[in-house]
Order: structure tokens, then sequence, then C-alpha cells
């Protein structure tokens, strides 16, 4: 008895691969953004990277302010792919940056994509499951988006000793275009519970 609730407990629901695929992709491309800016500040004299992790927090504020409300009731399939582009299109400006002014606008674009898919991606995990299994349907997504945050730096930190900090960002950016293909499965499940409602 033991062993088979053991096993339903380390069971996960086919209906949420895909959902906690993109949250791993998610938090490979939050994990470059959160620790390798303070390097990239220092070793292109950017300044300080306080700055830039302000401006993340500002942004990412208003960008919950602002889609708070669409995210709950407007057509929420829209914005997988918009967050995940949103997303590498800043991490490809940090990969080239050598200035605040490209620095601070990539770093807003960082800012909208995880605004819009910490929230949205959580709500994904949510509706696949039963009520009763909502716990569990956030532990699905946190466990996602942590492992994507610890082995991403762990397979992006080979990428700095081989190369540079601009390849570590690319291919942070390339993790969160990968996003975008699972945006149609992922969303598939929210434009079938907007329609229902």
């Amino acid at each position: 008895m033991r062993g088979l609730r053991l096993r339903s407990l380390l069971r996960v629901p086919s209906d949420l691969y895909s959902p906690m695929v993109a949250a791993g992709l998610f938090g490979v491309a939050f994990g470059a953004f959160l620790l390798f800016l303070p390097m990239l500040s220092t070793s292109r004299a950017l300044g300080t990277s306080g700055l830039a992790y302000a401006v993340y927090g500002i942004s990412i504020i208003g960008t919950r302010m602002a889609t708070g409300r669409l995210l709950d009731r407007g057509n929420r399939s829209q914005f997988v792919a918009l967050a995940f582009v949103a997303m590498a299109l800043g991490l490809v400006g940090y990969a080239f940056a050598r200035s605040q002014l490209v620095l601070i606008p990539s770093t807003v674009l960082i800012a909208i994509g995880s605004g819009i898919l910490h929230p949205l991606l959580i709500t994904v995990h949510m509706e696949h499951l039963p009520e009763s299994d909502k716990g569990r349907a956030s532990a699905a997504f946190y466990l996602s988006f942590d492992l994507g945050i610890g082995l991403g730096t762990w397979l992006l930190s080979p990428a700095l000793v081989w190369w540079s900090l601009r390849e570590v960002f690319l291919i942070a950016g390339l993790a969160a275009l990968a996003g975008v293909t699972l945006a149609r499965p992922v969303a598939a499940r929210l434009r079938a519970v907007d329609q229902a409602g």
C-alpha cells in the first residue's frame, strides 16, 4: 500500500508534461539573468548590477499590475509565446550589451517575460489537475522551475569556461525561444478553459 502511494506521488500526470517543460525552460532563462548579471556588469564595466535588479523589480511589478486582469479574464493563450519571446530578446540583448542603453531595456524585456510567465504557468499547472490536486500542481511548477534554474546554471557554466558570457546569454535565449514551441500545447488548455468560462 505504501509503495503504491509513493508511486502515485512521484508519477507525473501526462497533462503536465508540456507545462513542466515550459516551466523548466523558463527557469533556465530566469536563472541566467539572476546569476550571471553581476558577472556581466563587472566584466563589461556596465556599472552596478543593483540598478538592473532594481529596474527588473519595478518592471515586473508594473507588468503584473498591467496584465493581471488580462491573465485572469482575457484570452491568456496569446501571452505564452509573447512572454517567451520577450525573455529571449532580453537575454540576447545581454549577450551584446556594452552600455546601460542596451542593458536596461533588455532587463525590462526579461521582467515583462517573467512577470507574465510566472503566474501564467502556475495557472496552467493548476488547471491541468482536478481541484483536489492544486497543491501537487503548484509543486510540479516549482519543481520544474527550480530544476531549470539549477540544471541550467550547471549546463551554462561550461559555456562560460569554453567561450564567454555572450554565449551564456545566447544559449539561455535559445532556451527561452524553445519555450515558444510549447506555446501551442500549453495554451490549448488555457484556451479551452477560457472558452468554457
